[in-house]
């Protein structure tokens, strides 16, 4: 079933199945965790603004999601301009991985990608976060990136990692910094 939520007047974590029978979803203005495991279907997040905090030793991130099965577009919105210390939003796409179908992000927000499906590939598509940005890759399941642009830091990664870069005219130097997997980068 299609549908739209906007979150924009709660803070409690939102739960989303679907089924077999998911369709389309679209969440807007949402701040809080999604939990997304159980549905199938397309699945497209906004964040309002967000702003992670950094707790010393340790990042903290504002939204927490756990994607599904099905092709979901992340879009986040950090809410200090030119903030690229605070980690704002962690997806999980260990559900996504093997499936074919692909995570977008989209927006200035920090994020930190897990894919903890040993032996399967998440698709990413990163064409749309910006080559000053960083993109923060954790888990012991492979990635595939598109798009890429962004620097990336998959150091707590121990799945392989295929990048490729963004194609067009303008020329983009990019800093991955590998984990213990297969680290391929395709320019």
């Amino acid at each position: 079933q299609d549908g739209t939520v906007d979150a924009s007047s709660g803070n409690a974590e939102l739960t989303l199945d679907g089924g077999a029978d998911s369709g389309s979803m679209t969440v807007e203005n949402i701040a809080s965790d999604v939990d997304a495991s159980a549905y199938t279907g397309t699945l497209t997040i906004t964040s309002a603004a967000v702003d992670g905090s950094d707790d010393g030793d340790e990042l903290t991130p504002v939204m927490d999601i756990i994607t599904g099965t099905g092709d979901t577009v992340v879009s986040g919105d950090d809410s200090l301009d030119g903030d690229t210390d605070n980690l704002d939003i962690t997806v999980d796409g260990s559900q996504l991985a093997g499936t074919g179908n692909t995570l977008t992000l989209k927006g200035d927000a920090e994020f930190e990608i897990t894919n903890d499906t040993v032996g399967e590939t998440l698709n990413l598509d990163i064409s749309q976060i910006q080559d000053d940005d960083e993109l923060i890759l954790v888990g012991s399941g492979d990635f595939r990136l598109t798009g890429t642009q962004a620097d990336i830091d998959a150091s707590a990664l121990s799945g392989a990692i295929t990048v490729e870069t963004l194609s067009g005219d303008t020329s983009t130097a990019i800093n991955v910094t590998a984990g213990t997997g297969v680290t391929t980068v395709d320019a």
